[in-house]
């Protein structure tokens, strides 16, 4: 943990995550060096299935070799595919802690990101 240094969604303490990131092991913020916090994602959106030996259940890859139902190891990848709680393969145990730490977001940090509207676009705001 980063002595000192509190998550700025959840107020909870954070701890490095090498090159710039820091983690809040309460509500899963990722925050990078200089530009604050990554944008919330509801949980069907934000967690990469792990890579594991056993094929099925399919887990969510939490940080570090470890997975949001406690499996650890040093086998335990993220893979480049989205893990989707609502999927009947998707490991229990990691769908209630997804459920658990989604509701440690609070209201206020869940905006939606901005949608540029056509005028925005006609005065020069980037389409994006």
């Amino acid at each position: 943990m980063d002595r000192g240094v509190r998550c700025e969604v959840c107020g909870h303490p954070v701890r490095s995550a090498g090159e710039g990131l820091r983690v809040c092991a309460h509500c899963y913020a990722v925050t990078e060096e200089g530009i604050g916090p990554w944008t919330y994602e509801p949980p069907s959106r934000r967690w990469e299935r792990a890579e594991m030996p056993e094929p099925e259940p399919h887990h969510a890859y939490g940080f570090v070799n470890s997975t949001l139902c406690g499996l650890t190891g040093d086998d335990i990848v993220a893979s480049p595919y989205p893990w989707i709680p609502e999927r009947p393969a998707a490991c229990p145990s990691c769908r209630t802690a997804a459920a658990v730490i989604d509701a440690r977001w609070p209201a206020e940090k869940r905006l939606p990101r901005r949608i540029r509207s056509a005028a925005d676009i006609e005065n020069g705001a980037p389409p994006f």
